[in-house]
């Protein structure tokens, strides 16, 4: 192989280990050990700072033993959303502001699964 294929599949390998240590990061948000699930209420939704990249934040309301507001990632993938809409939400027991919308880690799991076999790929075609 030219050294230029290598290196592309290097760089895939660098890309595929990125978004593994994040959907890993992600689903470790809440922990599984205080992981409650409820019903939440969207309040508003929050374009990213001009120096953020990524979809803003969706601010929530939730009943955690008492109301509890709290802002969780934007990433909705391919639900829609409208405000005064009702989501799952999982937040951890001890710390309801850790809070998240429940298809986040079914969505990061996938992606995590997906980002492994496209390192293990892209590594085998490094060599």
């Amino acid at each position: 192989m030219s050294g230029s294929v290598v290196a592309f599949f290097a760089l895939m390998d660098l890309f595929g280990v990125g978004e593994w240590v994040l959907n890993e990061r992600a689903l470790g948000y809440v922990s599984a050990a205080n992981r409650a699930i409820t019903t939440g209420q969207v309040l508003e939704f929050r374009d990213p700072h001009f120096w953020d990249k990524g979809p803003g934040t969706i601010v929530v309301t939730f009943d955690a033993g008492s109301p509890v507001t709290a802002e969780v990632s934007g990433d909705v993938g391919e639900h829609d959303l409208d405000t005064g809409s009702t989501v799952p939400i999982e937040y951890d027991s001890t710390d309801p502001f850790r809070a998240q919308i429940a298809w986040t880690s079914q969505e990061r799991a996938d992606d995590l699964v997906f980002g492994q076999w496209f390192t293990g790929i892209a590594a085998g075609l490094t060599r």
